[in-house]
């Protein structure tokens, strides 16, 4: 879940690590209401949730996306089971176009990573702070890289 001022965005994927991303939203007050969600497809909201198309092309696994206040830009940050990699995509609306993705974490040096979840309470500036989790030591740890301008 990621919020602007009058929505709640909901993004979701298929089962697994490789299929895309998809976008649904409602009022900041109907998160418990199923019918006031709306579904992003082919350009503008529809109600049927089977409607809808892809904002971020697969593989996508454990999506985190938040909005950026410092470079007022949605970002977000992935699973890309294909390049072994946690990923960093950003767009100037939820919607997208979302970036191709720049690899912030790789598995030469972190092997078996997933996870990439950006914290809440680190990201507007330029140091973005989220977890990594791996398989091998199956443990957690906070990171934190430098976003360039």
């Amino acid at each position: 879940f990621a919020a602007d001022q009058r929505h709640v965005y909901l993004m979701g994927t298929t089962n697994g690590r490789f299929g895309p991303a998809y976008l649904g939203r409602c009022g900041r007050y109907d998160v418990l209401s199923p019918g006031a969600y709306r579904y992003w497809a082919q350009g503008e909201w529809v109600q049927d949730p089977y409607e809808a198309t892809p904002v971020i092309q697969g593989p996508v696994g454990e999506l985190s996306v938040e909005f950026n206040n410092h470079f007022g830009q949605w970002i977000a940050l992935h699973l890309d089971e294909d390049r072994a990699a946690i990923v960093l995509k950003w767009a100037d609306e939820v919607t997208g176009p979302w970036s191709e993705g720049q690899v912030v974490v790789d598995a030469k040096h972190y092997p078996a990573p997933y996870g990439g979840y950006i914290h809440p309470w680190g990201n507007d500036g330029k140091d973005l702070y989220f977890t990594l989790s791996q398989w091998g030591p199956y443990n957690v740890t906070l990171m934190c890289t430098e976003l360039a301008e």
